[in-house]
């Protein structure tokens, strides 16, 4: 049985491998703009398309309605195509996915893929674009929490 173990030549288990980057350093996917740029338009044309089916002419039929769920599942797969994508170019495994129906966990997984380089599962080092992203989401999620918090702490209308 000792002879099918792997040790490191000291006698101790052999440190876990890590698979090799792929020739050419190519991992597939999508980079950090092209997931950014897709979020965004996502973003923005379920929010427009909301808006002109519900806000300008108030409650909708049930056609209406239908067509709205559509379109909401219809950029709902768009966006887990980019998300796919975007992990498959950071070297994540794609089933990750799963951990954007977990909260904070999604928070995480976004964040990883607004900063990690491509194939960053080989190399473990952010380049100095992701650590200018890194910073810049921190700060303003830093500012967007003082600002939901600063009414509850500050003792105003919402606050006890």
């Amino acid at each position: 049985m000792a002879g099918n173990m792997t040790t490191d030549g000291q006698g101790g288990p052999a440190p876990p491998r890590v698979s090799p980057a792929p020739a050419g350093g190519k991992t597939g996917g999508i980079g950090r703009l092209a997931y950014f740029g897709g979020m965004i338009a996502a973003t923005l044309v379920t929010g427009l398309f909301t808006y002109w089916c519900v806000g300008i002419q108030g409650p909708l039929d049930t056609l209406q309605a239908l067509a709205l769920l559509f379109f909401s599942l219809t950029i709902l797969l768009i966006v887990v195509v980019v998300v796919l994508l975007r992990l498959q170019n950071i070297g994540m495994s794609r089933w990750w996915i799963l951990g954007f129906l977990v909260p904070i966990l999604n928070i995480v997984i976004g964040f990883c893929c607004l900063i990690c380089p491509q194939g960053y599962r080989y190399t473990k080092e952010l380049d100095p674009a992701g650590k200018a992203i890194a910073v810049v989401l921190i700060v303003l999620f830093l500012l967007g929490l003082a600002i939901l918090l600063y009414p509850i702490l500050s003792g105003g209308p919402l606050g006890y």
